[in-house]
């Protein structure tokens, strides 16, 4: 009973972690910023904080030099935004809370490897999923669980786009961050799947369908994770296994036209949240288009680009709008959010940074094919918007603080591999 209790604190941990969440009786900082404070101690230790000065893939430096590019930006462009000049107090506080996450995990694990971090991770995430189930189910338990949140974390209203009334919304957890965090978790799940040669993989298939179904609908950016999940799952599943992927893929799909014709005819609400969460399905079978709304306006959103080369070099020194929830030039494009910011230099250093994270963590649990799957998924959200990803490899990159050497966590966690 204790075992299980320790596991299900872990669990929240990761939980608010992965969701930020800022209450209303202490409107000062979110969980994770807490989590951080909490486990500064432990990241300021000789041997963990080596990691972050790793001389091949040096990510502390690489941080500071993101905030001196993003202040020598606002100065020169007399601004005052400094989204990017705190950049290494934002890193600071994920990294904190993820060791933290860590530390605490060994406490209950015998060998805290790559996959019981996973895990963790998909744990919190399908606890996510349940809560926006619930809150869809009972709107007077959602408009209790979500009063203890500040306004930040509320659900947009009607007011501000008029399709995001009837939307979906998890506990903290909506749009297009949800649909980050459910991209991270699909290759995950899908990696834990492969490793595991399909075997012992009921949890992590029950989790793929979850998010897909339910995450769509708070995000229909999930459909990039399972993008590149979906290939990742071609490529590399055994060719002995093909039939119970064949066998898998049809009765899921079965499953998932069943949950789909249900909808139609249960409440015209539960229609309306099938035809938004799967909107690029609909109108290619009704029309023939994989277009939507949200894809098109993407696509405008990616010809505004900078007209002078101050603004390609050094950048605006600009990433808000005038108001507090709008962008500078109006684009929702990672990609160009940072080139108006800080320009090509600011932004080829926070690609190098997401890079040596990557490479970090391959190095650190063998898992190559889980990191750089991660990878890709964090460049192609960029191309909708300003994806950071530093919490997921956060999560991976601290594993060896119990060993001297890179060496030895290899070995004796070659399951990842």
């Amino acid at each position: 009973m204790k075992g299980f209790v320790y596991k299900v604190c872990c669990i929240i941990i990761f939980f608010i972690i992965i969701y930020p969440l800022k209450f209303v009786f202490f409107p000062y900082a979110t969980t994770r910023v807490l989590l951080g404070i909490v486990g500064a101690p432990l990241l300021f230790k000789k041997r963990t904080f080596a990691i972050l000065l790793n001389k091949k893939y040096p990510l502390f430096q690489t941080v500071i030099i993101i905030s001196i590019i993003s202040l020598a930006s606002v100065l020169i462009n007399g601004s005052t935004d400094l989204e990017y000049v705190r950049f290494p107090l934002t890193i600071f506080f994920i990294f904190s809370s993820c060791n933290l996450a860590i530390n605490f995990a060994t406490r209950i694990e015998k060998v805290l490897s790559c996959e019981r971090i996973c895990y963790y991770i998909i744990w919190a995430v399908n606890i996510q999923m349940f809560l926006a189930v619930l809150f869809f189910l009972s709107p007077a338990f959602k408009e209790l669980m979500l009063s203890f949140l500040t306004s930040e974390l509320q659900p947009l209203s009607l007011d501000r786009s008029g399709d995001l009334a009837f939307r979906l919304t998890g506990f903290g957890s909506q749009y297009v961050d949800a649909g980050m965090v459910q991209s991270a978790a699909a290759v995950i799940a899908s990696f834990i799947i492969i490793r595991n040669n399909l075997k012992n993989c009921t949890f992590y298939v029950f989790s793929l369908v979850l998010i897909f179904i339910v995450g769509n609908a708070l995000s229909r950016t999930t459909l990039i994770g399972y993008a590149v999940a979906f290939f990742y799952f071609i490529i590399n599943a055994p060719q002995k296994n093909l039939k119970k992927v064949a066998k898998w893929t049809f009765f899921t799909t079965i499953a998932l036209i069943l949950i789909g014709s249900s909808a139609l005819t249960l409440s015209e609400e539960l229609e309306q949240q099938s035809r938004f969460a799967f909107e690029i399905f609909y109108n290619y079978l009704e029309n023939g288009s994989m277009e939507t709304d949200s894809s098109n306006s993407l696509i405008e959103s990616w010809s505004i680009m900078p007209n002078n080369f101050h603004t390609w070099v050094i950048g605006d020194g600009r990433f808000s709008g005038t108001t507090n929830d709008s962008n500078y030039m109006g684009t929702d494009s990672g990609y160009f959010r940072l080139l108006f910011y800080f320009g090509l230099i600011g932004s080829l250093f926070y690609y190098k940074f997401h890079y040596y994270l990557c490479r970090m963590a391959s190095l650190v649990t063998g898992a190559k094919a889980l990191s750089f799957m991660l990878l890709i998924v964090f460049f192609i959200l960029n191309l909708k918007v300003v994806c950071l990803y530093a919490t997921f490899f956060g999560f991976f990159i601290f594993l060896p603080r119990k060993t001297d050497s890179f060496e030895v966590i290899q070995k004796k966690d070659n399951n990842c591999k």
